[in-house]
């Protein structure tokens, strides 16, 4: 990467290197035009920009993520090219954890707070699921690659935000399939993913839809409430990637309340949890959005502070109540300007003698005697 005094695009400085994934390099960077308010920006790593097929996936990363909006989505704020042609983009800067950190920091988490990530995680799925309008056609986005590692933790006033990162490898779906220049070049029998999570479709190489992703958040809620993997296998030593991969194709995931110490979790809980693992896809839930209202139900509503429903823009919570407040200053200024601008009724001279004769001077009635 070369900038002139590690700026890129005249408008942010490169302070330090936030990681590396497979595509791209991320820094924390300042906007000096904005009050060096710190960013992510991801640049797509030089010995990749050669590659078309790599540098067609990052553009649909930029696209996706700026066309989906979502507060359970890491947010797309600009981007452009280096002064040496590598693309690159900027992101919301998240302060917090990834639920891979917290996981292995913490090991299984408490019921109450794996499911309120996992219904922010279907608020942001149930956005990119739904897609959006791109050249005339309706536009689906299928994660592919839902893993602790791209769910990121931020603390809020209000509790654990969730956001989804690395739309990277994401499938792009259309009513005919198509969608332009925005569908990434797929070779064909090129297994794309993470085999620990891949529902059995993705690992086959068939086509997937939104219950890919659901198999993958199952995967995950699995492991929040248990600690273990659904099989029994462990990422320690030299497991490979064909033995998750036969898992998820044939073998029966453990009943999630046979693990050891969750004898607790509840019933239908744990039905929940096994339904998202189902080979079949037609057997798992069809949508985010069903998913998150039975772990809402199955759970209770008032045990988890969880009563707004999800919206398909994912607003949490929060965002009703300020909302609510907006509506109530709009209120008492509409109240206020009718009080101060209103028109009144013309004032006599028989009721307000003063204010009359203020207005009509040349009465005679007005006159000093």
């Amino acid at each position: 990467m070369s900038t002139a005094q590690g700026i890129i695009g005249n408008r942010y400085r490169i302070e330090r290197s936030l990681g590396e994934g497979g595509m791209g390099q991320v820094f924390l960077a300042s906007d000096i035009l904005f009050q060096h308010k710190l960013v992510a920006l991801k640049l797509l790593k030089e010995r990749m920009a050669e590659n078309q097929s790599i540098r067609r996936r990052f553009d649909q990363e930029i696209r996706v993520c700026a066309a989906l909006s979502s507060i359970n989505i890491v947010q797309v704020t600009d981007s452009g090219f280096t002064e040496d042609g590598y693309p690159y983009y900027v992101m919301e800067y998240l302060e917090g954890r990834s639920l891979s950190s917290v996981l292995i920091e913490e090991g299984r988490l408490e019921p109450d707070r794996a499911i309120k990530i996992a219904i922010q995680i279907c608020s942001g799925l149930q956005v990119a699921h739904e897609g959006f309008e791109y050249q005339g056609r309706k536009v689906s986005i299928v994660h592919r690659d839902l893993k602790p590692e791209n769910i990121f933790l931020v603390e809020s006033g209000m509790g654990e935000l969730v956001k989804i990162l690395d739309f990277g490898i994401a499938k792009v779906c259309s009513e005919m399939q198509v969608a332009g220049s925005l569908i990434a070049e797929t070779q064909q029998g090129l297994f794309l993913g993470t085999a620990h999570y891949s529902s059995p479709e993705q690992i086959r190489v068939e086509p997937i839809g939104p219950t890919s992703d659901i198999y993958s958040l199952g995967v995950m809620l699995y492991e929040m409430l248990s600690g273990l993997d659904p099989f029994g296998l462990t990422a320690e030593g030299n497991m490979k990637m064909q033995a998750w991969m036969r898992c998820h194709l044939s073998r029966p995931p453990i009943p999630l309340r046979e693990q050891p110490d969750c004898q607790h979790i509840p019933a239908s809980l744990e039905a929940i949890v096994m339904r998202c693992l189902e080979k079949s896809p037609d057997r798992r839930f069809p949508t985010a959005l069903a998913l998150a209202a039975a772990l809402q139900t199955a759970f209770g509503d008032t045990s988890l502070g969880l009563t707004a429903p999800i919206a398909k823009k994912a607003r949490l919570p929060w965002l009703w109540i300020v909302g609510a407040l907006g509506a109530i200053v709009l209120a008492i200024g509409f109240v206020i300007w009718a009080l101060t601008f209103s028109p009144k009724q013309e004032c006599t001279f028989e009721q307000e003698p003063n204010c009359y004769c203020e207005k009509n001077p040349d009465d005679p009635r007005c006159k000093p005697i």
